[in-house]
């Protein structure tokens, strides 16, 4: 079991590192978001340099990226396997239980 929560936590940790705002930054406008702003990659300079539907885009992307870490999570270890992705990607809405702590 113990085995599994590692894939559980090294999945949502792979999941975790796709940039969504970079995918879209460089897919859509052609350029790279960490150029503008504040020089990170999520909705908020992506909302200061693309606008209000590359944001959402983003902020959406993150979210379902979530959200496929526990539902892997659970499919591969259970209740427990989803807390654990939930907590690799530091998600609270998603978990739909108490994990503890």
């Amino acid at each position: 079991m113990f085995l599994r929560y590692i894939l559980c936590a090294a999945a949502a940790y792979l999941l975790g590192s796709i940039s969504t705002g970079v995918l879209l930054s460089r897919r859509l406008f052609h350029d790279d978001v960490r150029k503008h702003g504040s020089g990170g990659t999520g909705a908020t300079n992506m909302l200061r340099t693309y606008r209000l539907k590359a944001a959402l885009l983003t902020f959406a992307g993150d979210a379902a990226k979530a959200a496929l870490a526990v539902l892997l999570g659970r499919y591969l270890a259970g209740f427990e396997g989803g807390c654990v992705a939930s907590r690799r990607v530091r998600i609270i809405v998603f978990r739909g239980g108490v994990c503890g702590g």
